[in-house]
Parts: C-alpha cells; sequence; structure tokens
C-alpha cells in the first residue's frame, strides 16, 4: 500500500464527532464572550464618533484580562484558586470600564450626584458580574472536571443558556447582567446578534453533536460498523487517550479501538488500535 493510500485510511477512520474544544477552553471563552460583543459595540461608536478611540482600548484591554483570568480559573485544580482567578477576572475588568465612564462622567453632573452614581454603579455592576460568573463557574466545572468530548459539548449548551438567559429576562430593554452597569446595553443589531444569535447556533451544533455521537457509539456497541470496536477494560486505562464520555459507575470501562484487517493473505489475524475511552465516572 502507498504512503498517500494509508494516509487516506487513517484519515477516514479518526474518531467522530470529536469536541472541537475542551470543555475548560469552552468555559473559558463563554465566560468572554460578552465583553467581546461589547468590543464589538464600542467599534461602531468610536466609528460613529459617539466615542473617544480610547473607549476601543479599555475594551480590548478588558477582553484579554478576562480572557486571562478566565483561563487560569478554569485550569486550575483546586476550587478555590479558580473562585479567585474568576472573580479578579471580573472586578478587574469592570472596574476598567466603571473607571473610565466615570473619568468621562466627571465634570458633567454635580459632584454630589456623580458619587451618588459611582457608588450605585459599583454595585449594580461589578458587584452583580461577579455573583453571576460564580454562577457560571459551578455550572461549568462540573463539564470542566469530566474532561471528555460529551462534556466539553454540554459546556457549550450550558454556556450558551447562562449568555442568553439575561436578555430573555430583560428584552424590552436589552440589558445583560453580564455586562456592567456602566454599559446597560449593547446597542447595534451586530452585537446582539453576536451575544445571542451566535451561542445559540453553536449549541444547537453541539446538541447534534451529542446525539450523533451517541447514536454511533451503540452503533459500535451492538458491532455493526467493522472499522470500531469497544472491548473491555481488564486492567489500567491507557493514559494519553481522549475520552468519548463518562459513563454510571457501575458500568465497565471501555476502550474504543479501530479495527484494521488482517494483512497477510488468507490470515484472520486482525490489528487494533486504541483511540478513545469510555469510563466510568468516579463515585462521589
Amino acid at each position: 500500500m502507498s504512503r498517500r493510500g494509508l494516509g487516506t485510511s487513517e484519515a477516514a477512520l479518526r474518531v467522530p464527532y470529536a469536541a472541537i474544544l475542551p470543555a475548560r477552553h469552552v468555559a473559558a471563552i463563554a465566560f468572554t464572550f460578552p465583553l467581546l460583543a461589547h468590543l464589538a459595540d464600542t467599534a461602531r461608536l468610536v466609528v460613529t464618533r459617539e466615542k473617544e478611540a480610547a473607549a476601543v482600548v479599555v475594551a480590548i484591554v478588558m477582553l484579554l484580562v478576562r480572557y486571562g483570568c478566565a483561563r487560569r480559573a478554569f485550569s486550575a485544580r483546586l476550587s478555590p484558586f479558580a473562585l479567585l482567578w474568576l472573580i479578579a477576572g471580573v472586578l478587574v475588568s469592570a472596574g476598567l470600564e466603571l473607571g473610565y465612564w466615570l473619568h468621562s462622567l466627571r465634570g458633567a453632573i454635580p459632584e454630589q450626584a456623580f458619587e451618588a452614581t459611582a457608588r450605585a454603579n459599583f454595585l449594580a455592576g461589578p458587584a452583580i458580574q461577579a455573583a453571576y460568573g460564580l454562577v457560571f463557574m459551578v455550572i461549568e466545572m462540573r463539564f470542566v472536571a469530566e474532561s471528555s468530548d460529551e462534556s466539553a459539548d454540554q459546556a457549550v449548551v450550558a454556556a450558551a443558556l447562562w449568555l442568553g438567559l439575561p436578555w430573555l429576562s430583560m428584552a424590552d430593554v436589552g440589558t445583560s447582567l453580564i455586562l456592567s452597569r456602566t454599559s446597560l446595553a449593547v446597542q447595534s443589531a451586530g452585537a446582539r446578534h453576536l451575544i445571542t444569535t451566535v451561542p445559540v447556533a453553536l449549541a444547537l451544533l453541539a446538541l447534534s453533536r451529542l446525539i450523533l455521537r451517541r447514536r454511533w457509539v451503540a452503533i459500535v456497541s451492538s458491532e455493526r460498523d467493522p472499522r470500531w470496536r469497544l472491548i473491555e477494560c481488564d486492567g489500567g486505562v491507557p493514559p494519553g487517550l481522549p475520552s468519548l464520555a463518562h459513563t454510571q459507575p457501575a458500568t465497565p470501562s471501555m476502550i474504543l479501538v479501530t479495527v484494521y484487517p488482517g494483512e497477510v493473505p488468507h490470515r484472520k489475524a486482525e490489528r487494533i488500535e486504541p483511540r478513545a475511552t469510555l469510563c466510568a465516572r468516579r463515585e462521589p
């Protein structure tokens, strides 16, 4: 067999419906996603000269700070460190926006009204974002800890719901609790679609992958696809293999293998190659 033909065969036998990103990356991106919509909206306002160019710089720094802290939070091994990183990202990014907004507002209204506005927006901005962020962390940490293709797609669906709920609850004014009080509403149609339509589309794609993956695993389990097989793992699970999903604790761990027909003529010997695992969840 030629090298080219072998490469084509290997590519055809890649594990179907593998997750595009691990759950921890999904969570970090989703947690930062509202600030991407905020950046798009701010850029539009700068182009129309409703805001100064410095607003875009602030929005970019907010985005980078939130994403960097979210990556560290969802990669942390211990929950207290994850919590600290998440809160730090929220408070710093929201504080940057609040500081810029108050700087722009200073001198435009009386000092007493300015101080009252600063206090009210601090409580209704970073504090609300931090509380709402903690809800997100509790939801996503289960999927991050499981670390499988299925949990990655479930993380996408959960993140889409988390992003969309504030908009559904305040559809009349378009206010998002994920954004700080100082930015109130995402005003442009493009930014609105970015924070609503895109997560919904990704969630539907993730749901379809969940359904198709489970259907395909059922086909392999019933030995209806001769190219693949699930074999019971007698000893320890081989390290380094990706996980398709986690099954119930009482279910034995399985290994997904690629089945190659005998390479010597007139022999029925098969060659198998481990590709992924289907492991039982650990008992709580």
